[in-house]
């Protein structure tokens, strides 16, 4: 049964736009990020470190391929690119504003930790958020990362930095 996304060539192009982009960041993960930085070496009889991440970033690469697929040999008539730029300027948009606050946060954390990080980052996105309440905001971004910090230390004996 066709519905009316399969239709639809402009979401068809947002998705197919999107499961591409999925696609480049998750084959970035495996093939770089992962075995540059995540131990691969596993001790005794436990799961090697970088297990849980390959595996997680194998199945939203197959998913986003999948959904890549489905899209291109679903979609009548043909994709609409032009409506589909339409459609995900707003995507792009968070999309950009999140790779700024990732770049922002992988310079911060080292430089001057996790608990000032975290509250200027839940601080910053609770105001582009649109929260009302000043009091329960900076409530929010104060106990929130002292919480995980504190859980972080008491359940898995991690410091965070």
């Amino acid at each position: 049964m066709t519905t009316q996304n399969d239709i639809d060539g402009g979401s068809a192009a947002v998705d197919i736009a999107s499961g591409l982009v999925l696609s480049a960041v998750c084959l970035i993960c495996l093939v770089w990020l992962i075995p540059a930085y995540v131990n691969t070496q596993a001790s005794g009889s436990d799961v090697a470190p970088a297990f849980f991440p390959n595996l997680g970033a194998g199945v939203v690469l197959v998913l986003s391929l999948g959904m890549v697929g489905h899209r291109v040999w679903r979609t009548k008539p043909a994709v609409d690119w032009a409506r589909g730029w339409q459609l995900g300027r707003p995507i792009l948009t968070e999309t950009a504003i999140c790779v700024v606050a990732a770049i922002a946060i992988a310079v911060a954390l080292p430089t001057i930790g996790f608990l000032p990080t975290a509250v200027a980052m839940i601080g910053v996105g609770g105001i582009v958020a649109g929260y009302r309440k000043w009091w329960a905001l900076a409530l929010l971004a104060v106990a929130f990362p002292i919480v995980v910090m504190v859980g972080a230390w008491t359940i898995f004996t991690v410091a965070l930095p």
